[in-house]
């Protein structure tokens, strides 16, 4: 093949080794390097894998431009490598839960999995301690002391377990300390609840892309502004949103998941334009190299 595109992080050099054998330009999405990051979650493998993309690869494809800033800040990318940002469909109306029919919203959600960074246990007893009478729901399980607390298992649920959890809640937490993009705040916006979600650069990088009506998007800083802002919420008192839309044009529309794939097609096809057999007669070099040991 003339470009081999993986949607996804390449883990390992093996990997890219795979890719290299059946394409002349090979390149990723690169999500983020969270893996990399919290060290807990990812073997040192990996840490080898995405060095070696980034010096190797053809084209390097970013979620964000904050996945973009911290990948490059640990890894030296080569100057003769493609890059450019995708990101992710911002249009809401793509991640509205069709399949389910709306119910009560009751629940205060706090979304995110088992992983230590997802912060969901600590968030969901903070809240659980700071409004006993409400309702909570976290996703993932944890070790958490309030009996209360309903917790579902992630990663197995079908559409419409995830649609009814979203659309029972009227509060979205999404207290993670590190993503590349942040679907669960597109799919709470999209499904009617407030989402109040741990302040990054990442989500005024969101922000800015959402439709500038989009529902209530609400950043934190700290636990206890999280508190603050969640006790205004349930009153009903005025409470600080951001403000969404600002990267686009008045007639702009957000992207939508057919402009992120044409998007992901003209980036292999500028892998291929650039390509002169150079870069790939040293990945070449390299693995035939690596093969005698």
């Amino acid at each position: 093949f003339d470009a081999c595109m993986r949607l996804s992080q390449v883990w390992t050099v093996d990997l890219w080794r795979d890719m290299h054998d059946m394409a002349t330009s090979v390149g990723c999405a690169m999500l983020d390097c969270i893996g990399i990051d919290i060290v807990y979650a990812s073997p040192e493998v990996h840490h080898s894998g995405f060095g070696f993309g980034a010096e190797h690869a053809d084209g390097l494809l970013y979620l964000s431009k904050h996945s973009q800033n911290l990948f490059e800040s640990r890894f030296s990318t080569s100057k003769s490598i493609i890059k450019d940002v995708y990101f992710q469909s911002c249009s809401l109306t793509e991640y509205v839960m069709k399949c389910v029919p709306p119910v009560e919203r009751r629940t205060l959600f706090v979304v995110g999995n088992e992983l230590r960074h997802k912060d969901v246990g600590p968030t969901a007893e903070l809240l659980a301690d700071a409004f006993p009478f409400e309702e909570i729901v976290c996703l993932g399980r944890h070790h958490v002391r309030h009996g209360a607390i309903r917790q579902v298992d992630s990663g197995d649920l079908t559409q419409e377990a995830i649609g009814r959890l979203y659309n029972e809640a009227k509060v979205v937490v999404y207290p993670s300390f590190y993503e590349g993009f942040g679907i669960p705040i597109m799919e709470g916006l999209a499904n009617g609840a407030v989402v109040i979600a741990r302040w990054s650069p990442l989500l005024e990088e969101l922000a800015a892309n959402l439709p500038a009506k989009c529902g209530a998007l609400v950043c934190y800083r700290s636990p206890r502004e999280l508190v603050t802002i969640m006790d205004d919420v349930l009153s009903s008192r005025p409470y600080p949103r951001m403000t969404t839309g600002a990267a686009l044009a008045s007639s702009q529309k957000p992207l939508s998941r057919k402009d992120v794939a044409e998007k992901v097609v003209r980036f292999s096809q500028r892998m291929v334009a650039g390509a002169d057999g150079s870069r790939w007669r040293t990945r070449d070099r390299l693995f035939r190299q690596t093969r005698q040991f």
